[in-house]
């Protein structure tokens, strides 16, 4: 059974927070706090006013299984959030131990009431259970469904293999260990002078948000060659779920490499119920590209992760930079789905 609800009602944030808690499958985005932010966020999107947000949960033997949050423009249904930039990966929300009959169930009952309607599905990543239900059934999908998917995007996370940080350095190609060893010592050499810093929890900083800001905005001018930074700094400083998610989450992370008392690298995220940060944002400043200053981030955050005893991988999110793999990160991909009743 599918029971219809909206976003702020106090029954369906219970279900909602109860089976994202410790559910090793979901990413941060599909937390209940994070979508506040995007309930937040569309009172300022004036797209939002030709769209329709609902929220079913799918009871089974009256016991929730499946959440399905969606919004629903011109005949299609997307995963809320899915309109608003920000979200690395997006999926419904739904008990640990979901059975793959339940997602069927939950899509037949919604097809039923939009017969002429199309699922599209965006950042659906392959960690994912609702992923895998998609990516396993399609024979039997296709028997009832038109039905489509495809590879949508390429991210990289680095996996640690323990907390010390020479087994970390062991997996690494011998260029990239001689590389560190370079820049590390290029850095002594000419007494620069390097930090890392950390904010963990909800971040208050407003210094910092705006430095940050603005090297990301920085780098995604010159990544898109486009103009008008002074609208994207207002744009993401203050009218951005993403920014409002740092500043209220308690799961937040923001690293940063200092060098010579200015921000060179950062990245900002959300910590995972699986032993990860999740980043997506990362962002470089290109007045420090001769110094690696990449390299350096991802190398410092490992230390850090040693010296205090986190379990942490780091997940880079999008973008498969060189550096990246140089520092041990492996490919994880999100998937696209289109689905409709035939």
């Amino acid at each position: 059974m599918l029971k219809a609800y909206k976003f702020n009602e106090v029954e369906l944030k219970t279900i909602w927070k109860q089976m994202y808690k410790n559910n090793p499958y979901l990413f941060p985005y599909s937390s209940y706090e994070y979508n506040a932010q995007i309930d937040k966020y569309l009172n300022f999107k004036p797209q939002s006013l030709f769209q329709k947000n609902l929220f079913y949960v799918y009871f089974y033997n009256n016991i929730p299984t499946v959440i399905m949050p969606l919004t629903l423009r011109n005949n299609k249904f997307y995963l809320y959030g899915d309109l608003v930039s920000g979200a690395g990966a997006l999926d419904f929300i739904y008990r640990f131990d979901v059975e793959n009959n339940y997602f069927r169930k939950a899509l037949d009952e919604l097809f039923s009431l939009y017969p002429h309607s199309k699922l599209e599905i965006h950042k659906l990543n392959e960690r994912s259970k609702f992923c895998k239900f998609l990516l396993n059934n399609e024979a039997i999908l296709d028997k009832e469904y038109q039905y489509e998917f495809s590879m949508e995007r390429e991210c990289v996370k680095v996996i640690i293999p323990s907390n010390n940080y020479d087994e970390y350095f062991k997996i690494l190609t011998k260029n990239s260990r001689s590389n560190l060893k370079k820049l590390y010592n290029r850095l002594k050499k000419n007494h620069i002078d390097f930090s890392l810093k950390v904010w963990k929890g909800p971040l208050n900083n407003g210094a910092v948000i705006k430095d940050i800001t603005e090297i990301y905005v920085k780098r995604e001018l010159e990544r898109t060659h486009k103009r008008f930074a002074f609208i994207h700094k207002i744009k993401n400083r203050y009218f951005s779920a993403l920014t409002w998610a740092t500043e209220n989450m308690k799961n937040h992370y923001t690293f940063a490499i200092y060098i010579n008392g200015k921000i060179a690298a950062f990245t900002t995220g959300f910590a995972t119920n699986f032993d990860e940060i999740i980043f997506p944002r990362l962002a470089i400043d290109s007045n420090f590209n001769y110094l690696s200053p990449g390299k350096l981030l991802i190398n410092e955050m490992v230390h850090w992760r040693q010296i205090n005893n986190q379990p942490y991988n780091f997940d880079l999110s999008r973008g498969t930079e060189r550096y990246k793999f140089e520092m041990g990160g492996i490919k994880h991909l999100n998937y696209r789905f289109i689905i409709s009743h035939k």
